[in-house]
């Protein structure tokens, strides 16, 4: 019997090439999850097509990516210090999150199927309490899953420096955003897959896709970040399109198939547990 697990794209609205990429894996079956930039220049004008595919479209909580109208913004390694010393602006932060939200229902017609962070953002402290609390008002009778990032063991087909960097963004709050989030009900994906240093083009990441696919187990999510051509100014934008291609290629099925795998849709959140 083959093992379920979430394969995620993130950035979903922060360009057009960005979105054709997702929507294409979508349409071809290789994605289960989309995350979106809900005030991102590019949400609104495509997320539709989405619409009617069998995945979840979930919140990418953005607090660090400089977007048009956002009122609460911070370089990563500022947030983090300020997260972990208590020193964020609490209502800030709160409004933010309120008003992706709001963007997110606006656009979609309907809550998120889950919430997960820009750059791991949602699990901080400070900023995880503020979300559960916020969910916990804004849904009380649907309970949006979210994303945990406690990492893999340790694959002798994957590279230690991917490795490592996956266990530091565990370290940053994993183990506590699951603990608050089955605590308040709330559902969550077991391990996190797909962490590595966003370089290397085609073939080293397809190296890394068979080694996360060869550790993976049910309920565990595959994060990824494709896009179907390059976005002139992004610094990530070859390896966007070099995740694309391996993702799209006819090789993956029989990858999957190999490790007893589906790509699937949690249904019922709760059963992510």
């Amino acid at each position: 019997m083959r093992q379920e697990i979430i394969l995620c794209a993130d950035d979903f609205g922060l360009s057009r090439e960005i979105n054709e990429g997702i929507i294409g894996l979508a349409e071809a079956g290789r994605l289960s999850a989309v995350s979106c930039l809900s005030r991102a220049e590019f949400f609104g004008q495509q997320v539709g097509k989405l619409a009617g595919l069998s995945l979840d479209r979930g919140l990418h909580l953005n607090l660090t990516e400089p977007l048009p109208d956002k009122a609460f913004c911070q370089p990563l390694p500022h947030l983090i210090c300020n997260a972990w010393t208590r020193r964020l602006p609490i209502g800030l932060v709160a409004d933010e999150i309120d008003r992706q939200l709001d963007a997110f229902e606006a656009a979609c017609g309907a809550p998120p199927d889950y919430i997960d962070g820009h750059q791991h953002v949602h699990q901080f402290p400070m900023i995880r309490e503020s979300l559960i609390a916020l969910l916990q008002r804004r849904y009380p009778a649907c309970r949006p899953w979210i994303r945990c990032t406690l990492p893999a063991r340790f694959r002798p087909g994957l590279t230690w420096r991917s490795q490592f960097k996956a266990q530091a963004i565990g370290g940053l709050g994993a183990r506590r955003l699951k603990a608050l989030a089955e605590a308040a009900g709330y559902a969550t994906n077991a391990r996190l897959l797909g962490v590595y240093g966003l370089a290397g083009g085609e073939q080293a990441y397809a190296r890394l896709l068979a080694g996360w696919l060869a550790c993976a187990a049910g309920g565990d999510l595959l994060m990824c970040h494709p896009a179907a051509a390059v976005t002139p100014g992004d610094p990530l934008g070859e390896q966007r399109w070099a995740e694309y291609r391996a993702l799209a290629d006819d090789r993956l099925p029989s990858l999957l198939a190999r490790h007893r795998l589906l790509i699937g849709r949690p249904l019922n959140s709760r059963q992510l547990a």
